[in-house]
């Protein structure tokens, strides 16, 4: 039996606030967890931000509670759409 394939997360960079930010696809088992937060949006998308940017739960909440709305959807849709989540509810 051959051995699956490994394959590279998509990723890519967005400016927010002036500055760089690198964010990358979220895996498939990442993308399937996402379901377990159902109306539980706030939760949904630290675990979005974190699973995006290799940054801890905690780290993603904090700079949610400190960066303006505008700026915070720009990176969340961002991971959304590189994840190819675009056109399914994610919380």
């Amino acid at each position: 039996m051959a051995d699956l394939p490994v394959v590279t997360l998509p990723a890519s960079t967005i400016e927010i606030g002036g500055q760089l930010v690198d964010y990358h696809s979220l895996s498939r088992s990442q993308a399937l967890r996402l379901g377990a937060f159902t109306g539980r949006e706030d939760d949904a998308e630290d675990f979005l931000l974190a699973c995006g940017t290799d940054r801890t739960v905690e780290e993603a909440h904090a700079w949610r509670d400190s960066v303006p709305m505008e700026e915070g959807g720009q990176l969340v849709d961002a991971i959304i759409a590189i994840s190819g989540l675009s056109d399914r509810d994610v919380g």
